[in-house]
């Protein structure tokens, strides 16, 4: 047994020798991957969200037509001409994640172009990806646009999907934000924005899904791991998973699984908002109203305070105090 084995196996004995309840997780989740830990010994709290900071009421838009300039396909979008013409904005996508496998943004693009790279849609949405590196030196929007060409071609040469030979001309307009974006802009930044989707493999708990949350967006996220503690049918579009599959890549890939979220299904709810917009905007006001009512840092404070008060008076009943 090695050191690392070693120290785990004596950290799980001191957990559950400690008063019940006394091991704190974020989710349900992440309660359930501290597996040695008995359960009476766990405590759920959730990481809270200031809905005070993100209130759409009180952020303020700046008086701009788009939140950048420039999309990484100058000529993205379809002509400029038909853009012009156009009385009504495009219908804004927002994802915010470091870019990793993890995070899903490859089944983000493909999910985009599969069902709106084509005449008639591609003026209809644009996709924004606020980003950072994570062990990437790369410009991250030469790889957006790599990715971009090769799912056009390969679906090009299957003849398969709406991609099936799409020209670059017709693919939405898409903003790479990689540049630091203060923390005091951010809610004016959601609150450009009309749908908050990310299709990822895997979360400990979804910061950027209670922000959007907190600012009333609807939210498409997938339907596994830490947002299913937060993300409902009632509150948001929660995305199907086809099962789980083995981690291919980082240090955990050899014994570790994770989500398979459909893209099929991440193509009908993108589409379902686009077409529905009002239907989704009161799913966003519901899930504001769910942030403010279980997510507050009031509200968090509340529930740490409940379990201390019972530890208290646990090791009170013991003799400990």
């Amino acid at each position: 047994m090695g050191w690392g084995s070693s120290i785990a196996c004596w950290r799980t004995c001191v957990l559950n020798q400690l008063p019940s309840p006394s091991v704190v997780a974020l989710s349900r989740c992440s309660a359930r991957c501290v597996r040695q830990v008995r359960t009476s010994k766990l405590e759920v709290v959730p990481e809270p969200v200031d809905t005070k900071f993100f209130d759409p009421q009180r952020a303020k838009l700046k008086a701009t037509t788009n939140p950048i300039d420039k999309p990484i396909f100058p000529r993205g979008g379809g002509a400029a001409a038909s853009v012009a013409a156009s009385t009504r904005r495009p219908y804004r996508f927002f994802s915010v994640f470091k870019f990793e496998e993890r995070k899903g943004w490859d089944l983000l693009l493909a999910a985009l172009l599969d069902e709106f790279a084509r005449p008639g849609d591609c003026d209809r949405v644009e996709l924004y990806l606020l980003t950072n590196r994570f062990h990437d030196d790369g410009e991250l929007s030469d790889q957006v646009k790599r990715y971009i060409k090769q799912h056009t071609s390969a679906a090009a040469a299957a003849g398969t999907g709406q991609g099936a030979g799409v020209d670059l001309d017709q693919v939405p307009r898409i903003y790479v934000i990689d540049s630091h974006v203060p923390q005091k802009t951010l809610p004016a930044l959601y609150k450009a924005m009309d749908c908050f989707v990310l299709p990822s493999r895997g979360e400990g708990w979804g910061r950027p899904h209670v922000e959007a949350m907190a600012m009333a967006l609807p939210v498409i996220a997938t339907n596994w791991s830490g947002p299913t503690a937060f993300l409902t049918e009632d509150n948001g579009f929660p995305l199907a998973i086809t099962g789980l599959e083995q981690v291919k890549t980082g240090p955990w890939r050899k014994h570790h699984s994770w989500a398979a979220p459909s893209v099929p299904h991440l193509r009908q709810l993108m589409r379902a908002v686009v077409d529905d917009p009002a239907g989704a905007r009161r799913k966003g006001a519901a899930a504001r109203a769910h942030m403010v009512q279980h997510f507050s840092p009031k509200k968090v404070a509340d529930v740490v305070m409940q379990h201390l008060r019972r530890v208290e008076a646990k090791l009170a009943e013991d003799g400990a105090l």
